[in-house]
């Protein structure tokens, strides 16, 4: 099977799957933030074995555990009702945790700079950005925000894959960092985030209200940030000397190369929620 047909297939039957899993409600989105927590972990593991491939960085197991920790801490969190600050102290008390580990970690201290940086870097971006999509499951509006977000990366991915692969043939190169993107491409994912921005305003006005501006700006953050994430990541790989951060997902590479524009992209959607329509 071809490339191209892995990833059409995963998509087929990734999207509604995990969809389908946003709207299993119960125990705050239990079988959904599961699928967080196990995400997280392909993640955290994936990251380190990137990031150590550069620079010398200590303590896999205890890095990845604190990685999966936040959003699995998050869970409760969100099922005890209780403010989404504490995600954030649990972050800077994991970060804590990882200074004293680097004091027992070697001999001597000569790459514990490089150590501690790669350490905190894998916790931030594989566990703490991931839990901003945990802190939308206790709201009462949990399914129709996270269906929303997960559809603006979604279709901002799909969109500058099709609208590449039919136009971007005398355009690519624009970022070193993924000679194939084009312009074709990026202009693509906008047009997806905002098409599906615009269409949940339609369809859910009470939610996201009536006003068709915030609506576009809440695509284009989105489509921007998704855009940046892919990126980030394909730096993180190229600077790692990979092609792909795994082999977990047919067609697509690891579970890091599915997950790089979603995390970049949660934080700005709950906060676009929240300054933008009022909603959390």
């Amino acid at each position: 099977m071809s490339t191209v047909a892995k990833r059409l297939l995963v998509f087929f039957v990734g999207v509604p799957v995990t969809l389908l899993l946003v709207f299993l409600k119960p125990c705050n989105h239990i079988a959904l933030n599961l699928l967080i927590v196990a995400f997280s972990a392909g993640a955290a593991h994936e990251a380190f074995q990137l990031i150590s491939a550069k620079i010398p960085v200590a303590n896999r197991c205890i890095t990845i555990i604190a990685s999966v920790l936040l959003p699995f801490c998050a869970y409760f969190i969100g099922l005890a009702q209780l403010e989404s600050e504490y995600i954030t102290l649990l972050f800077a008390a994991i970060a804590v945790l990882l200074f004293f580990t680097e004091i027992r970690s070697h001999n001597d201290f000569k790459d514990s700079i490089a150590s501690l940086c790669g350490k905190l870097f894998i916790v931030f971006y594989t566990g703490y950005l991931i839990t901003y999509i945990s802190r939308l499951t206790p709201s009462p509006y949990s399914v129709q925000l996270i269906a929303v977000f997960l559809l603006l990366v979604f279709m901002c991915d799909s969109a500058a894959w099709c609208f590449g692969v039919l136009l971007g043939k005398n355009n690519k190169g624009i970022f070193k960092a993924s000679p194939n993107k084009s312009v074709a491409g990026f202009c693509g994912g906008y047009v997806g985030s905002m098409a599906v921005a615009v269409a949940a305003q339609c369809l859910i006005p009470e939610l996201f209200g009536t006003n068709t501006v915030k609506a576009v700006a809440m695509g284009i953050i989105i489509a921007t940030t998704s855009i940046a994430g892919d990126l980030v990541e394909s730096v993180i790989k190229r600077s790692a000397g990979y092609k792909d951060s795994g082999t977990a997902i047919p067609g697509r590479g690891g579970v890091l190369d599915s997950l790089d524009s979603i995390v970049a992209s949660a934080p700005f959607y709950y906060f676009c929620i929240h300054f933008l329509f009022n909603r959390i």
